[in-house]
């Protein structure tokens, strides 16, 4: 199909969408019962590092801090927006001389289901779609190679329980695992004092899988 029917498509496709989005924010908001927010900390366990060279990368050390908004639809059901940044993982490989690590930005989107337990503990699941701004650094003696340049997507799960402290406070703890894969756009070396930048066409993109396992603890106090 020619571009010059193409370009009136999209702009429409976008156009419907931003309605959707519009429409659908501020219903889901009023049919919301309540409103919460909760900062939180977590610190990942073990991480799993998967690329063509390396199959089973194990890496650990990885603090995270992250801010999460709730709109509770009903006493079972409710939404999720989790914002995440990872502060560090590293790990060190003495034979070769090269050190992994990571950091990035996070968004999650989730389900979360919410059990009861008494007046005071409820248990919880959730399920959501992930969406991070990662970067993965490989330093050897000195020289640091840097991929980047584009997002990674995936799925984040978790399991975990609440408890009430009074009626506006509660303590929440999970267990999460969270699936992604990366295909960086650009890569980033730093050899001594010079910089160089190299592109990956599309086919040659480096490909890696992230799996992760952490827990979070977290206050959420109802506005």
């Amino acid at each position: 199909m020619p571009s010059y029917y193409l370009n009136p498509i999209l702009k429409y496709k976008k156009i419907v969408l931003l309605s959707l989005l519009l429409y659908i924010i501020p219903t889901t908001i009023s049919l919301a019962q309540k409103i919460m927010i909760a900062p939180k900390v977590g610190w990942y366990g073990l991480v799993r590092f998967s690329s063509q060279e390396n199959e089973d990368l194990k890496l650990f050390q990885a603090p995270q801090i992250g801010l999460d908004f709730y709109l509770q639809l009903n006493q079972y059901l409710s939404l999720r927006l989790s914002n995440e940044y990872l502060i560090g993982i590293s790990r060190s490989f003495p034979e070769s001389s090269v050190t992994y690590s990571s950091r990035g930005f996070s968004i999650i989107p989730s389900l979360m289901i919410n059990g009861r337990i008494g007046k005071k503990i409820a248990p919880i699941m959730s399920i959501g779609l992930l969406t991070s701004i990662p970067e993965l650094v490989l330093n050897f003696k000195g020289d640091k190679s840097i991929y980047t340049g584009t997002v990674s997507t995936g799925i984040s799960s978790s399991l975990g329980g609440k408890y009430k402290i009074n009626e506006k406070i509660s303590f929440l703890t999970e267990l999460l695992y969270t699936k992604t894969k990366y295909r960086p756009s650009k890569l980033v070396s730093r050899l001594e004092e010079s910089i160089a930048i190299e592109d990956f066409e599309l086919d040659s993109r480096p490909k890696f899988d992230i799996e992760g396992i952490n827990i979070s603890f977290s206050l959420l106090f109802e506005l």
